[in-house]
């Protein structure tokens, strides 16, 4: 079976990197045609994906669970790859000069489900043709699966939990390994060729929600050192809702963090993960629960102690424009074009609503239709002027930058992108044009 290992110390010094293999219904995953059997539900039913098995040497006997949605089409092509290669198509994974295959790794965030991922996912990789991997965190006991991203959140952060480990190597890694051992019929290459194969195999962009957020920006922020070297598969994160506090992860000289695609997403309104930061606070009323591990006389400004281990707060405007220097950008500047684009759609639809609004007004009552119609409309008038200087989102970018480098305030928004997520379009849109980027590299 194939088993990866990868060495990291940003989680504990006494950490040690495990060797991992998937698993389904208590079998080793060998073979692309399993993964298969569990991605590709009937119908295209993304809701009864099937959940697999993450299996480490170090904790046989708590295997983690991985859920992976593949959209018809790429279903089809995989297939077709097993039993008809043709090296004449670059989409084809069998063929000489293979197209990488595309893979979002979504992390849910606390007290969240891989599941709720995949719903909201599912439409932008099918869109995008590629294929979706949703892990589940650590199940805690009072509140449901969450992950130890330094900063947030719960049981995992106070345990220690790797879920580094478990994301780049049970999850990420061996699934790659399992796709170009299916494909190519070779057992894993040695290690000094490994990256490279997998680089080939598949480009990943990872996102999160909140803990999750938290999460795929710590994996964004792996450095250069031996130790802590991030994947060469990731090529772009979209953090939303939550990003690492500790400047230090952004401007270590002696192993710096190398330029990656960013797309960070936050509410402007949100106060669990505060866009201003969130960090210890001196308080007389100490935290009636400590997730972090703090002592009764320390708490944090946002719930959960989420970020009470800093000592300052980090805005989440100042975290991109620390990753706008690891990117090399010459400076950044608000983004208009894209941010008029969502506004104005936003302005269009509040018309629409108002017009049905009328409708129905006028439908119900008869006698009231002109009184009503002439209220609403004057209303209706009035709203929309005050929304030309309310605009709901603003966006950022930077200029000359080695890699694309985007962010964007949700003015009016609070922390409920569990579900759903106002920037779909957008992060679908920007996701396409990093991997086409990818792509076009390696040819």
């Amino acid at each position: 079976c194939m088993q990866r290992q990868w060495n990291h110390t940003t989680m504990s010094q006494s950490q040690q990197a495990s060797s991992w293999k998937l698993q389904y219904q208590a079998k080793d995953v060998t073979s692309i045609g399993t993964i298969l059997t569990a991605a590709c539900p009937p119908d295209d039913d993304f809701q009864k994906v099937k959940p697999l098995q993450a299996i480490n040497d170090v904790d046989a006997a708590t295997p983690r669970i991985l859920y992976i949605y593949i959209p018809p089409e790429v279903c089809s092509t995989l297939q077709q790859s097993l039993a008809n290669p043709n090296p004449d198509n670059s989409n084809n994974p069998k063929s000489s000069n293979p197209k990488p295959l595309r893979i979002l790794l979504a992390l849910h965030g606390y007290t969240g489900r891989p599941l709720q991922e995949i719903r909201k996912w599912h439409s932008v990789v099918t869109s995008l043709n590629a294929i979706l991997l949703a892990p589940a965190g650590t199940l805690t006991p009072s509140m449901g699966l969450g992950w130890n991203a330094i900063d947030c959140c719960g049981d995992p952060v106070l345990k220690g939990v790797n879920d580094l480990d478990f994301v780049v190597n049970g999850v990420v890694e061996t699934f790659l390994d399992v796709l170009r051992t299916s494909l190519s019929g070779e057992e894993p290459p040695p290690l000094a060729k490994q990256e490279e194969q997998q680089r080939q195999i598949g480009n990943v962009i990872a996102t999160g929600f909140s803990n999750g957020g938290f999460l795929s920006s710590l994996l964004g922020l792996q450095s250069s050192s031996p130790t802590q070297t991030r994947p060469s598969w990731l090529i772009g994160i979209v953090p939303t809702g939550g990003y690492q506090y500790n400047i230090d992860l952004y401007t270590t000289i002696d192993s710096p963090v190398r330029p990656l695609a960013l797309m960070s997403h936050h509410g402007g309104k949100d106060a669990v993960v505060n866009p201003t930061g969130c960090c210890a606070s001196t308080s007389n009323n100490p935290s009636e629960s400590s997730e972090s591990g703090s002592s009764s006389s320390r708490s944090s400004n946002c719930p959960m102690d989420i970020g009470i281990k800093q000592a300052s707060c980090t805005s989440v405007q100042t975290a991109f424009e620390l990753w706008s220097r690891i990117n090399g950008c010459s400076s950044t500047i608000l983004d208009e074009a894209i941010a008029k684009d969502v506004n104005d759609s936003h302005q269009r639809r509040q018309q629409q609503q108002q017009t049905e609004q009328q409708t129905n007004i006028a439908i119900s009552n008869h006698k009231i239709l002109t009184h009503n119609h002439r209220k609403e409309k004057e209303e209706g008038d009035g709203n929309k002027n005050n929304n030309n200087n309310n605009d709901i989102v603003t966006c950022y970018k930077g200029i000359q930058c080695q890699e694309p480098t985007n962010f964007c305030l949700w003015n009016n928004e609070g922390h409920a992108w569990g579900f759903q997520f106002p920037g779909m379009d957008m992060a679908r849109i920007w996701m396409e044009g990093v991997f086409l980027r990818a792509e076009e590299e390696m040819m």
